[in-house]
């Protein structure tokens, strides 16, 4: 009784082969996996509210006694104390809130410097 011949070189190249696909296999479901849990984690609400970058906004921007500061400055640089009133009274007819925006207020400050700016270079 004779055996066949077994070509060990090709038994151990297709082994080889097999453990290459089965590694690469393994790598590209952790990163399927790992793409999974960050697009989760990008559609999570409570996830975008514990980032960083979320309360550096929410501190610099939304903080309402940097906010009147920054209000006071602009009416102090302006000249404009006499219509803080009126500022305030227009800003709040374009919100449905009853309390100042400052995203509202920063753009109404963006509007009224070029025309501050204006009538002082015509009266110079």
């Amino acid at each position: 009784m004779t055996f066949p011949s077994l070509n060990i070189e090709k038994l151990r190249h297709d082994t080889i082969q097999k453990v290459k696909k089965e590694k690469q296999d393994k790598e590209n479901a952790k990163k399927l996996q790992q793409k999974q849990y960050d697009y989760q984690n990008y559609l999570n609400l409570s996830h975008i509210k514990k980032s960083s970058s979320f309360k550096m906004i929410k501190d610099e921007y939304y903080d309402r006694d940097k906010l009147d500061s920054e209000f006071e400055d602009f009416l102090e640089y302006t000249t404009l104390y006499k219509f803080k009133d009126h500022i305030e009274k227009h800003i709040k007819l374009k919100s449905t809130d009853k309390d100042i925006v400052p995203h509202l207020l920063r753009q109404e400050m963006k509007y009224l410097d070029p025309i501050v700016e204006h009538l002082r270079n015509q009266k110079s």
